[in-house]
């Protein structure tokens, strides 16, 4: 799918490249990827998404079976390699689809802060069916799956990317999908950025008077 809009954002991500970058087909994989930003931490949250996210966690978690669990709860277990070795003790967050952030069945792994613990986690998940997420891909789905429009996708970016309180703003109103009346003392890329909302809030409103091409 090619989007033919383009409109930078404070982070320099175009959102149109995003959507260019997946198919329909990419979206029958089942996706993985760190949500937390990479490196030494005391904890880290691995996602994963997509039509056997539940099925894919099942083959290496220990703890209750996860297809018997409520949506939206929190539960305490292992996840286990190969080998059945113990790789760490992990707190997952189940999400039912379509009530999740992509609109699909997902599960997120919070495992200690090792930089090994994650690779090692995501790789047994990659081994048990799952591809790594592309730049961005998560909340493409969103987008997709119609749980974000174009204008709250850049937010995302927006308030990942915001380094003070008023590009925060700025980014919060982009993400709610409310045009700010009044507006905080901003620096130049904050007014950039709400520049590229409202044209976004124009062509929303014109009911995507924007071309969509499927390749």
């Amino acid at each position: 799918m090619i989007l033919k809009y383009t409109c930078d954002n404070n982070t320099g991500i175009k959102f149109s490249s995003i959507l260019t970058m997946y198919s329909r087909h990419s979206l029958e994989d089942t996706i993985v990827a760190l949500a937390t930003a990479p490196g030494l931490a005391a904890i880290a949250v691995i996602r994963i998404s997509g039509d056997q996210a539940f099925e894919i966690v099942e083959e290496c978690f220990e703890g209750r079976s996860i297809q018997d669990l409520d949506s939206h709860t929190v539960h305490l277990g292992y996840i286990r390699s190969a080998e059945e070795q113990v790789i760490d003790q992990v707190l997952i967050t189940l999400f039912k689809g379509p009530h999740s952030y992509t609109g699909e069945n997902t599960i997120e792994i919070s495992c200690h802060g090792s930089s090994y613990i994650q690779s090692a986690i995501i790789d047994r998940l990659v081994a048990l069916g799952a591809r790594p997420a592309g730049r961005g891909e998560f909340t493409f789905r969103a987008f997709y799956h119609g749980k974000l429009d174009m204008t709250q996708a850049e937010g995302v970016a927006d308030l990942i990317a915001a380094e003070s309180k008023a590009e925060a703003t700025v980014a919060l109103h982009h993400l709610k999908g409310v045009y700010p009346r009044r507006s905080p003392r901003l620096g130049i890329s904050s007014y950039i950025s709400l520049a590229c909302w409202s044209w976004n809030w124009i062509l929303e409103r014109k009911r995507w008077s924007l071309q969509i091409v499927s390749s």
